[in-house]
């Protein structure tokens, strides 16, 4: 009985960490497509890349999305075989994917950088 402060405590505090975390990739790729709108790659490359650290490994759309954006970025800035890399890198986050439309824009990207 007397442990149990203990256990609901470790309950609430991993409970807010992944909040935490969820909240991380949003305010991450936010800031990161702001400063793309603004012209200022290398910290949306930062941001970007940020969050894309912050996504756990069961959090396949949310890697292919945010690798997607990476590879339009690079593609915009003129870095063909950039853009190419990093779009073939979320090849392998499609198996568990929720998202059909982020896969067909993987290689509508893959296909432009191919031209």
């Amino acid at each position: 009985m007397k442990h149990f402060p203990f256990l609901f405590l470790f309950i609430f505090l991993s409970s807010c960490v992944k909040e935490e975390k969820d909240n991380d990739f949003n305010d991450y790729y936010l800031k990161g497509f702001s400063f793309q709108e603004n012209n200022i790659s290398d910290s949306a490359f930062y941001y970007y890349n940020k969050a894309k650290l912050s996504c756990n490994s069961n959090q396949e759309t949310r890697m292919v999305f945010i690798i997607l954006k990476i590879a339009q970025l690079q593609e915009k800035l003129g870095d063909i075989s950039g853009s190419e890399e990093t779009a073939t890198e979320a090849l392998k986050y499609f198996k568990d994917c929720d998202s059909i439309s982020y896969i067909y824009s993987i290689y509508n990207c893959l296909g432009i950088n191919y031209e």
